[in-house]
């Protein structure tokens, strides 16, 4: 059986190989990292529409905003709680001739918060006139480095459930094409072997791709901190996705055809998740999807704030059993009609 399933997986790295998947892979990497190192960190850092707190010292006011991002607290306790909940935030204390005192913020960069403190008095302080104004700091925070996890966990995520899903279906219509399935019809092949040589071979891909991705965008340090983790969650999804992409496969009957599927897949379940977990909109119907709680787990887990394990996983592994027999009968089916 050992013998089988290492010719198996020999095959399909060949395949892999041939067909120039891995270029593929190695591409989306480079593309990928470089756009959160030099595009999207120096663009997500602009505090547009940042929450602003204010608090004005011994006068009453209401202060509320177009958008409604502009907040005033009653004392400095209430400023200091504030910015602890939303690390992102913007404190400004007015003194009690109304000119701004301090702005507070979680330090990130001089540059990044001499940008914030220049947003927030503008946007409290009507015609302000640009007087250098002292800033706090809290604390050292982390908003460079929850931009870099957030884009590598959409970018990861989107690699298993879009490039594991098609990947495979390629891989199945090529052999398709050139007579293997047939050959399972005739040689006492283990079907089994056969699907798990494919979830193995992309499971493994997966992990040194997510690895890569947070050593080129989050540093060896903090990657040390969450690999764990998210290589955990990148073993529950892959063969997941990996394993439907197989069964979109043998339900269709050339790859044309499957690209229906992995369109309404990939681009009606998973970017919803994208846009109403990574952004402040809401949409109750996001928790009726599968895809939320996958993404949200590998999310969480690149954020180093892993959700609850046991549930999920138990969840995953009857997922994977339950597209473990069905790709079975649907590989039967399919030599039997061949």
């Amino acid at each position: 059986m050992l013998k089988q399933f290492a010719v198996l997986l020999k095959k399909d790295i060949k395949l892999i190989i041939r067909h120039k998947f891995l270029l593929v892979m190695l591409a989306s990497l480079v593309i990928y990292s470089l756009y959160i190192n030099f595009i999207y960190v120096s663009e997500g850092t602009k505090p547009i529409e940042t929450n602003i707190y204010v608090l004005y010292e011994e006068q009453e006011q209401n202060l509320t905003s177009e958008n409604g991002y502009i907040t005033t607290v009653e004392d400095e306790e209430a400023l200091i709680n504030a910015l602890e909940m939303d690390s992102d935030g913007i404190g400004i204390r007015i003194d009690k001739s109304g000119n701004p005192d301090s702005v507070i913020l979680y330090h990130v960069s001089e540059k990044s918060d001499n940008l914030k403190a220049l947003y927030g008095l503008n946007r409290v302080i009507d015609g302000y006139d640009g007087l250098e104004v002292p800033i706090s700091y809290l604390q050292k925070g982390d908003l460079e480095l929850k931009q870099r996890a957030t884009m590598a966990s959409v970018i990861i995520f989107f690699e298993i459930a879009a490039i594991s899903f098609l990947g495979v279906a390629a891989l199945f219509f090529k052999e398709k094409s050139m007579g293997v399935i047939k050959l399972y019809g005739i040689l006492p092949a283990s079907k089994v072997l056969y699907i798990s040589s494919k979830v193995l071979l992309f499971l493994v891909l997966e992990i040194i791709f997510a690895v890569l991705m947070c050593l080129l965008n989050v540093g060896v340090e903090y990657s040390l901190q969450i690999l764990p983790q998210v290589v955990l969650q990148v073993i529950l999804l892959s063969p997941i996705m990996v394993l439907l992409g197989f069964l979109f496969a043998l339900v269709y009957n050339n790859l044309k055809q499957f690209i229906f599927a992995y369109t309404l897949i990939i681009v009606m379940v998973t970017s919803p998740v994208f846009l109403f977990v990574t952004t402040s909109l809401e949409w109750d119907g996001i928790y009726a999807l599968p895809t939320y709680y996958a993404y949200s787990s590998l999310y969480n887990a690149m954020l180093g704030n892993p959700n609850p394990i046991l549930l999920y996983s138990l969840a995953c592994i009857v997922t994977i059993l339950g597209l473990t027999i069905t790709n079975y009968n649907l590989m039967k089916r399919e030599i039997e009609r061949g």
